[in-house]
């Protein structure tokens, strides 16, 4: 059982979102696929691999997963979206919705602590509009609009957008504006403060299906009343190496990992793409390419714990090395969430993983230091005994 269940693009996303949950619930489980339906949590989060996806592969994952919250007797669905409106978003809210049902569906993929802001219904990224950043540029999925509206074209229902003005007028008078006219709403938000108003007026007004990045989602949990664990987990220590597997080739995860080289940091084992453009249709070779050598270093040199960059390559890693769920406890900065990676084989695995756009160039180095850190934190063994649990 879960009251609220989380539908997610990809891996990372599905990781973030976990992390920003966990920030208020504890331990949230990241599942891999939908064999074996988990015990009861307070929310669960699924990884429906849809940010490449077909048309039809989408409505596919979608509609199943949304069932399967059916089953789970949830009560609030949410669709992790990408936080720069990458990927099929107008097929996954028109088939969620479809299977869920509800009156009114609310988007907003603001995420202020990443620096994604929603200003006149349009997505900005440092204060830029997202279509005129790299992200614009994508080599899956080029972002053409910074409107949300045109990332919902196909979407049925009368389209509503609540603006800054609005949502700064509380919680109460968003619910009222909600209750009065059903349908597909988009929102405006610029900081943490609006985000938990969006999430308490829509959870006033009986929306039960909401739609955003881990912006909104972090505030949700409290809007929904759901209980805080007595003893929050706390962070192991890894005195073991660390592999960090980079293979997003968005420019800050670019910076990211020469910082990191050029801190030469003891007993962190680096792999990564190289520098030069991918060929066409050479970026899903090299991703699994990537996981493959990370699965030997892992085998040979007895890893402490993974630090994954990118989607796609997190996915990968997670197959070639076995994984089958990531118990996600906490996070290392906003949207850089902690795991344990739970596998078929071998002991557990301290996981950290973000997206390639995320942080800025000395974020690789902090998450490094993180894991060394000893201060009140309980070590764990490489390749051992521990559970995670």
């Amino acid at each position: 059982m879960a009251d609220l269940v989380v539908i997610a693009d990809d891996l990372t996303g599905a990781l973030d979102s976990a992390g920003r949950l966990a920030a208020r619930l504890g331990t949230v489980p990241v599942h891999l696929t939908l064999g074996g339906l988990p015990g009861p949590h307070p929310a669960l989060v699924y990884d429906a691999q849809t940010r490449h996806a077909e048309e039809a592969a989408v409505r596919q994952r979608v509609a199943h997963r949304v069932r399967a919250a059916r089953r789970q007797g949830a009560r609030c669905l949410y669709l992790k979206v990408d936080s720069t409106l990458r990927g099929p978003i107008a097929t996954t809210v028109a088939t969620a919705w479809e299977v869920w049902g509800g009156a009114s569906v609310l988007v907003c993929p603001a995420f202020p602590a990443q620096a994604r802001t929603v200003v006149e219904g349009r997505l900005l990224v440092d204060g830029v509009p997202v279509d005129e950043t790299p992200f614009g540029r994508d080599p899956h999925h080029p972002v053409a609009s910074a409107l949300l509206a045109d990332h919902l074209t196909g979407v049925p229902g009368p389209a509503h957008h609540l603006p800054l003005a609005g949502v700064r007028m509380g919680a109460e008078a968003v619910a009222q504006a909600l209750r009065k006219h059903a349908g597909l709403w988009t929102a405006d938000a610029t900081d943490e403060e609006e985000l938990t108003t969006l999430a308490q007026g829509a959870v006033r007004a009986g929306l039960t299906l909401l739609v955003g990045s881990a912006g909104l989602l972090h505030p949700l949990p409290e809007a929904l009343g759901l209980p805080r664990p007595e003893h929050p987990p706390a962070p192991p220590s890894v005195p073991g190496p660390i592999l960090v597997v980079v293979g997003s080739r968005h420019p800050r995860a670019r910076a990211q990992v020469r910082t990191l080289r050029a801190a030469a940091l003891p007993r962190v084992h680096l792999v990564t793409a190289t520098e030069e453009p991918f060929r066409a249709g050479q970026e899903d070779q090299v991703v699994l390419e990537l996981a493959a050598e990370a699965t030997a270093l892992e085998g040979r040199e007895g890893i402490g714990a993974l630090v994954v960059v990118g989607g796609e390559t997190a996915r990968a890693v997670a197959a070639a090395m076995g994984f089958r769920r990531l118990e996600v406890r906490g996070e290392v900065l906003p949207g850089i969430p902690w795991a344990w990676g739970q596998r078929t084989a071998g002991g557990p695995v301290l996981w950290v993983s973000k997206a390639g756009g995320f942080g800025e160039a000395k974020t690789l180095v902090e998450i490094v230091a993180w894991m060394r850190a000893s201060s009140g934190r309980t070590p764990i063994n490489v390749g051992g005994s521990d559970d995670g649990s």
